[in-house]
């Protein structure tokens, strides 16, 4: 069963909370979507037993600080456990080019050597463009530019399971979908 597990929900600039972040969770297994504002996004991740070791996918929408930041923390976690032999897989990073640039510029000013040589490696971006599909988790996921007129910026549409092979029949389940998309594509 696939679960939404809510790390932040706040802007830029709160005190109170994290910035606007969540996982979507099959078993042990995680895509991270957005990474906050820096490294409470390990501690939001520990507060839910989501382990680092479990996230092996992570998009990113925009650059904005409080979206970005924290990919460095989760990059420095996963190069730690990759020397230490105890992080199977690779992490699959999903953003957009400028996304990619700024994500490296990040790491090479901020992370040692040890960190990023494993950028390329088994740290690795999936450059996304508007309209493309991938399969993460076993979910059909489409990528779209939300036309923002601040930067490039995207979500994403996919239709979660729910522990069930086919997309629900009944008008409730639907409309959950239906509402659940709404909600994310205008987040």
């Amino acid at each position: 069963m696939e679960l939404v597990n809510i790390l932040g929900t706040g802007n830029a600039m709160v005190t109170k909370c994290y910035n606007t972040c969540f996982t979507i969770s099959k078993g042990k297994e995680h895509l991270l979507v957005d990474t906050g504002g820096g490294n409470t996004i390990l501690s939001n991740l520990e507060k839910l037993d989501i382990g680092i070791s479990g996230i092996h996918h992570v998009f990113i929408s925009h650059r904005h600080n409080d979206h970005i930041s924290g990919i460095v923390w989760i990059i420095r976690a996963v190069a730690q456990q990759i020397i230490n032999g105890k992080y199977e897989g690779d992490l699959i990073i999903y953003c957009h080019k400028d996304n990619i640039d700024a994500i490296n510029t990040l790491t090479s000013i901020l992370l040692d050597e040890k960190f990023t040589k494993h950028i390329g490696n088994r740290i690795l971006f999936n450059e996304i463009h508007n309209n493309c599909t991938c399969t993460i988790l076993d979910w059909n996921v489409e990528f779209f530019d939300i036309k923002s007129t601040k930067q490039l910026q995207f979500g994403f549409t996919t239709i979660l399971k729910n522990g069930k092979d086919k997309q629900p029949a009944d008008y409730a389940s639907r409309l959950f979908v239906s509402v659940f998309l709404y909600l994310f594509k205008n987040a």
